[in-house]
Formats: structure tokens, sequence, C-alpha cells
């Protein structure tokens, strides 16, 4: 349980995965983070599947509901991986906690977001660390749509290979040839290196032939190597979130 400052924020999951803001604390988050969206949201490339704003309408966030962003996945991987020779499938480890303001700031920064409106947020998000939440808080949207716009660092580092790829939260899948998977492993790790992340091993592998891209892209849950989430066991009801939506625990 997360009781460091009573009242700011509180881990309503047994594992302390998720993070529940008090009102008001939850209120500034959204506040600091809807100037901020459109930019983010230009910045993402068609691959990023996942916690894509649909609305900021009266100052909300509304996410795409994640059951409909999850079968256009499943669809996506099941034509691209009908045409690929090799599939990496990787993870982001920690993500969610290993994510740090400074870096939150600096990818906004790059994005072209308004400085001021950087600042703001970076306020908050200081706020929420003195609580005692390590990283981006998981569950609030704000936090997803801020992952989103660290991890385009990657997706940039993908496409300028020539690489197709998804992405869902943390979850990448690239589609390869002749032994170009190895060298997007490199890729990613060099690309979130400077954001303070890295692969989980345990979680990362490649995909070679028919029937191992099958049936590793078909196994129930997102992440289809290692321990994955499933969203239909890790959809959680957030307060002042009309829809549970699914969220990554801190280990990925």
């Amino acid at each position: 349980m997360l009781d460091r400052a009573p009242g700011r924020c509180r881990s309503t999951d047994p594992r302390g995965d998720l993070v529940v803001l008090d009102e008001g604390t939850s209120a500034r988050f959204v506040s600091a983070v809807v100037p901020l969206v459109p930019q983010i949201e230009c910045g993402l490339r068609p691959g990023v599947v996942a916690n894509r704003v649909v609305s900021t309408a009266n100052g909300r966030i509304r996410l795409e509901p994640w059951r409909v962003a999850l079968a256009r996945l499943r669809r996506e991987l099941r034509v691209l991986g009908e045409r690929a020779g090799s599939v990496l499938v990787a993870d982001v480890r920690a993500c969610y906690p290993s994510i740090r303001t400074e870096v939150v700031a600096r990818r906004l920064r790059a994005l072209g977001c308004r400085r001021r409106h950087v600042s703001r947020l970076v306020r908050v998000l200081e706020g929420i660390e003195r609580s005692g939440v390590r990283g981006l808080p998981v569950g609030p949207d704000p936090s997803a749509v801020l992952a989103n716009a660290v991890l385009a660092a990657a997706d940039d580092a993908l496409a300028r290979t020539g690489a197709v790829h998804l992405r869902w939260v943390d979850d990448f899948f690239v589609f390869a040839h002749d032994g170009e998977a190895g060298r997007a492993i490199v890729v990613l790790e060099e690309a979130l290196e400077p954001l303070g992340l890295q692969l989980a091993p345990n979680k990362t592998r490649v995909l070679d032939g028919r029937a191992e891209i099958e049936t590793g892209l078909e196994r129930r849950g997102v992440s289809p190597i290692g321990r994955g989430y499933d969203p239909a066991d890790d959809a959680h009801a957030v307060p002042g979130v009309p829809d549970p939506h699914a969220v990554v625990s801190p280990d990925g």
C-alpha cells in the first residue's frame, strides 16, 4: 500500500501496481496533460494502437475503448504476421515506474509542446512523486498519454530503419525479414537507453517461421511472450474514468 502521504495517492492493487490519485491531484494531472494532447497525438505513428486519445472535450481525457483498440491490434498482427519471415516481440521492463519526470519533459519539448504547459505538468508530476509514486502512476489516463509520448522516440527509431511495427502500451511487435529482427533489438535498446528504459529479456524474443509466428501472436493476452497481462483480468475501474481500461503493471 502507498501510504507515505495519505489522501494524495494510494494503491488499490494487492501487488501495488495500480495507483489512484486523490480527487484534487487527479484533476490537476488531467488539466496539465489536456493542453499537451494535440502535439502528442500528432507525434504518434499509426502503429501505436493502445491509449489513443479520442477526445479532450470539457477538459477530460477520453481514450479509445481498449476492446476496440485490442481488436484492431489483433487484426493487424494477423495481417502483418502473415507477411513476415520473423517477428520481434519486445517488452519494456518496469515501464511506467521507470519513466522519469525529466524524460517526460524532454520528450514533450521535442514534440513541440509549449514550455509553460510542460512546466505546469512537471510541477504536478513532482508533487505525485513526493507522494511516494515512482515514475508515472499506473492507472490514470494521463499517464498512458505521457507514456506514449516518451515511447514515441523508440517508434521513430524503428521507423527510420524502415521496419514495420506495432506497439501496444510498451509491447513492441516488429515484422522483419532476413535477419532484420536482430538489428531491431539493437535499435530498440539504443533508443530506450536515453529514456532511462530497458527491454525485459524474459519477454523479448524473435518468432521465426510461420508456425511459431502464428502461435506466438495468437496466444491469450497482449504480450505473447513471458508473463503478460490480459485485458480481461487487468482492466481496472479508476475513479473519475467512466470505463475500465487496460493498464500495464510495473513489471511490464
